[in-house]
């Protein structure tokens, strides 16, 4: 829902009567996550912190700031 919206979009959003189901679905998103990872025996931070490494290489910020663009592209 928020991936390709400004701020200011972002903001109006969050203003609006869409706030508690977009909060609501959060919660569900990470209940499902916190349950995965432990059933995978995943430790959630450190696979975190793993793929900003990662995404740190493949898109530099001086190449991507600003550009919806893959590293391929």
């Amino acid at each position: 829902m928020f991936q390709w919206k400004s701020n200011h979009d972002i903001e109006e959003i969050l203003k609006s009567s869409k706030r508690e189901s977009i909060e609501d679905e959060i919660a569900d998103v990470a209940n499902y996550l916190i349950l995965l990872c432990n059933e995978l025996d995943v430790n959630l931070f450190d696979v975190v912190e793993r793929k900003i490494e990662k995404n740190k290489v493949k898109y530099p910020v001086d190449k991507f700031k600003g550009s919806s663009k893959k590293y391929n592209e």
